[in-house]
């Protein structure tokens, strides 16, 4: 997992780094000054995720997805990575779909849908925010380190 936070530490770098190798120009443009705002917020929201890395306190199912990100990554398979990420912030636990209850007993169908399984990990704030930062260093992977089209994901830019 240590390969992990290093991976996510050397993304952060060169992000920093393309913005800085930037013309003096660039600079004063609203573009510049969102992506500047954007890597300094994916840098602070990052930082739990380093602590937890570091204290060897992650969650076991964000640790395997974040290992499983980051294989993605390297192997420029960003879909994969982006389903991953999907799956650990959405999750894929059943959710009840139209007509619920008809009679006056519950199906036993209803009854697993809330049993055992959590919809997703984003339990508090600083796990979205840094799993939402995670999303964006896949982004940026994907715009720096281009690969074939079937394994990108469109984001229009």
């Amino acid at each position: 997992i240590d390969q992990v936070g290093a991976y996510f530490k050397s993304l952060l770098e060169e992000w920093e780094r393309e913005l800085e190798a930037k013309p003096e120009e660039w600079i004063y443009t609203e573009e510049a000054k969102l992506q500047v705002a954007n890597v300094r917020l994916c840098r602070n929201h990052m930082k739990p995720l380093f602590k937890r890395i570091k204290r060897r306190q992650l969650p076991g199912d964000i640790e395997r997805a974040l290992f499983l990100m980051v294989q993605a990554m390297k192997a420029r398979n960003y879909r994969q990575a982006a389903d991953v990420y999907v799956g650990v912030a959405i999750g894929n636990a059943p959710w009840p779909i139209g007509v619920t209850s008809v009679g006056i007993h519950e199906r036993s169908a209803r009854e697993k849908i809330g049993a055992q399984s959590q919809a997703h990990a984003m339990h508090d704030e600083e796990t979205r925010k840094y799993l939402q930062s995670v999303k964006r260093l896949i982004t940026f992977a994907q715009r720096s380190y281009p690969t074939v089209p079937s394994l990108s994901l469109d984001f229009n830019s």
